[in-house]
């Protein structure tokens, strides 16, 4: 019966150690993953500050290109207003040049007789279309 114990004490020792091996080597390697995940964490770390300072930069440039455009953009659409008012003035002179001309032109042909033209009466009309007074008062 001594031998049964004094070999189950061996067995208990040996089964004792290859627990404690087995944790000191679980330990060992939990310090290493600590390691390895400390490392992979600087690395995020360095990266999320490179993104964010890169983002910064990025902004800071778009601002200022902004900030640069304002002034350009804002000076041409003042000059696109104004070439939109001249080209509305000019459209109404010349609305206003064509309402004359052809009261000028009907006051021309008015004067006809029916089924008649008269001598001249073409280059009283031609007269009118290229700016003259119309027909030479009497």
């Amino acid at each position: 019966q001594i031998k049964f114990l004094l070999d189950a004490s061996e067995a208990l020792k040996r089964r004792v150690r290859e627990i404690g091996k087995a944790v000191k080597s679980n330990q060992e390697d939990a310090v290493q993953e600590r390691g390895d995940m400390a490392v992979h964490i600087n690395r995020l770390e360095t990266t999320v500050t490179s993104l964010r300072e890169d983002a910064e930069r990025s902004l800071t440039d778009l601002e200022q290109a902004v900030t640069a455009l304002r002034g350009p953009v804002a000076d041409e659409i003042f000059n696109m207003r104004q070439l939109g008012q001249s080209a509305a003035e000019s459209v109404r002179n010349t609305k206003e040049r064509l309402g004359v001309l052809l009261q000028r032109c009907a006051h021309v042909v008015e004067e006809q007789k029916p089924g008649q033209i008269q001598p001249g009466t073409l280059t009283q009309l031609m007269s009118i279309a290229d700016g003259g007074a119309g027909p030479p008062s009497a």
